[in-house]
């Protein structure tokens, strides 16, 4: 699974500022709203990369007093580009920065386990399920599973991981008849920097490619011959024999990844 930081960060931004226990103008049911949830993170994505990050790294390190200038700062970006509605609700969180800042600057297990019921924690969550059952039907005896360098995701992958391990058991009772008696063979995230690691770096490689085949398709336009080529190869290879992670596996792979590559630095 590859995150871009900024989408990892706002999504970070919006479980914590727009959760109603930190945030005044948000009740259940506006965060209930899938619709606009997401438009409201597309719209977080789109503001400067500087005042999101500001933001963020103030609630790391629990300073109420820079969590409060940040969070005005996002405020006052979101107003310049004419998105008041962001304004606002970013603005019922202003009361609550001292309580944020004590919570999510501790990194307690309480703080984790709250962001691991989150939509990042629980995308996380099921691909851990994916992959373990993947791990014993092919008896794998651990599935390693390294991802590019993200301090803000660090800390709740692990804690998805170890609460995979003991079974789901911090999870509701419905929760835990789904995802089933809990991780046996995927060891826990490793985080290396993509510079060093090849793999990364091909996966990044076709992750983009791939994104960039369903935009254009989910747009109804057509794709050129020589993606629509690869995008046909890589799908089939990817629901066939082991599955997605056989993939890996396959011995055409680095020279296709090499033909990606090629074709997606021409577009």
């Amino acid at each position: 699974m590859i995150v871009e930081k900024s989408v990892a960060i706002a999504s970070k931004l919006i479980e914590t500022y727009l959760d109603p226990a930190w945030n005044d103008r948000v009740t259940p049911g506006i965060r209930s709203d899938g619709r606009m949830l997401r438009a409201t993170f597309e719209k977080l994505v789109g503001l400067t990369s500087e005042d999101v990050y500001a933001l963020w790294a103030a609630t790391r390190r629990g300073e109420a007093a820079s969590i409060q200038l940040a969070l005005q700062a996002l405020i006052e970006a979101a107003c310049t580009r004419g998105q008041s509605d962001l304004a606002w609700l970013l603005g019922g969180a202003a009361h609550h920065v001292d309580a944020i800042g004590r919570t999510l600057g501790a990194d307690n297990a309480d703080t984790l386990l709250r962001i691991a019921q989150g939509p990042n924690g629980r995308a996380f969550t099921q691909l851990l399920v994916v992959l373990d059952a993947h791990a014993l039907r092919q008896d794998i005896i651990e599935l390693r599973i390294v991802h590019d360098e993200t301090a803000e995701l660090e800390p709740l992958f692990r804690a998805v991981h170890a609460i995979g391990r003991n079974g789901w058991r911090e999870f509701g009772d419905l929760e835990r008849a789904i995802l089933g008696p809990g991780l046996q063979r995927v060891s826990s995230p490793e985080f290396r920097d993509s510079k060093d690691e090849l793999l990364l770096q091909a996966a990044d490689a076709l992750a983009s490619a791939l994104a960039y085949c369903a935009k254009v398709l989910l747009a109804g336009d057509q794709l050129s011959r020589e993606m629509t080529r690869m995008f046909t190869s890589l799908m089939e290879r990817a629901f066939s024999g082991n599955g997605l992670c056989g993939l890996l596996c396959n011995p055409q792979l680095t020279q296709t990844l090499a033909e990606l590559c090629q074709v997606k630095q021409s577009l």
